[in-house]
């Protein structure tokens, strides 16, 4: 097992039956152990987790150059040790690593609904947005598996939102976390929630698991994971860029909604 602490990176050789005498040392690098077991500290932060990265930053870069878009880790490790902007994310409470695992076997989906939704030929169109066809033999039971990064806080409700009397309303949900500087997430502490469920595609609505239990996350596929996510945008400059134009495009779709809401039907205001 590899240790993440604020005090550094720790091989602990506890989880190796075969291995007689007990080993808990500090490691210079990650490198050497990417498939063993990782485990993190409850007090590492997401700026203690690059700062530890940073020591062995040259190798990261090559490692894990696909986790970071080809992007160095550099400017990433400078943006979280940037203390500009006081204020953090306040609703998110921390940061979680979980799995994501489902199956979707298109033939049997096929089947079931080729005739919920025909045309005027009889010819199956589409149900739940995905057009269907005869299945083909190019068309194999898919089964996915992976890890999803995400903020973990408070649920704090959109003003346009309601509720029903009887419904509960969530105190807690997930937050995206790939347009948030890193500085302003700097303080949150990192978990990784092991357990797993495999849900079925092929039942639309149907949130019953078909499979579940737990699975341990390697130093590859978690480490792999986060820097994914937090360079999922690019460069810390690239990815301000771009949520900037998402902002832009969103106040022009409100402006023109409201210039159309202030005409009548015959086009006066």
């Amino acid at each position: 097992m590899i240790i993440f602490k604020k005090s550094g990176i720790f091989y602990d050789n506890d989880m190796n039956p075969e291995v007689e005498d007990y080993v808990y040392e500090k490691v210079d690098s990650i490198i050497p152990h990417l498939t063993e077991v990782i485990e993190f500290d409850k007090n590492l932060t997401l700026r203690d987790f690059f700062n530890l990265l940073e020591l062995d930053e040259e190798l990261i870069n090559i490692v894990f150059g696909s986790h970071l878009g080809h992007f160095p880790l550099g400017p990433f490790v400078e943006e979280v040790n940037n203390d500009c902007i006081p204020d953090g994310k306040e609703e998110m409470e921390y940061i979680k690593c979980s799995w994501v695992s489902d199956q979707f076997d298109y033939r049997l989906f096929y089947e079931k609904h080729k005739d919920d939704n025909k045309d005027e030929d009889e010819e199956v169109t589409s149900i739940f947005g995905m057009t269907l066809h005869e299945p083909t033999e190019e068309d194999e039971n898919e089964i996915s598996i992976y890890v999803d990064v995400h903020g973990w806080g408070l649920y704090a409700p959109n003003e346009d939102v309601e509720y029903d009397e009887d419904e509960d309303i969530p105190t807690h949900t997930s937050y995206a976390i790939e347009f948030t500087p890193l500085n302003r997430m700097a303080h949150l502490p990192i978990k990784l929630d092991t357990h797993i469920k495999m849900r079925n595609r092929n039942e639309i609505g149907n949130e019953d698991p078909i499979a579940e239990g737990n699975m341990e996350f390697s130093v590859f596929e978690a480490v792999g994971a986060i820097l994914s996510e937090i360079s999922f945008c690019g460069l810390p400059k690239d990815r301000d860029g771009k949520w900037q134009d998402i902002i832009d495009s969103v106040d022009e779709a409100k402006d023109k909604l409201k210039d159309e809401e202030d005409y009548d039907e015959d086009g006066e205001k």
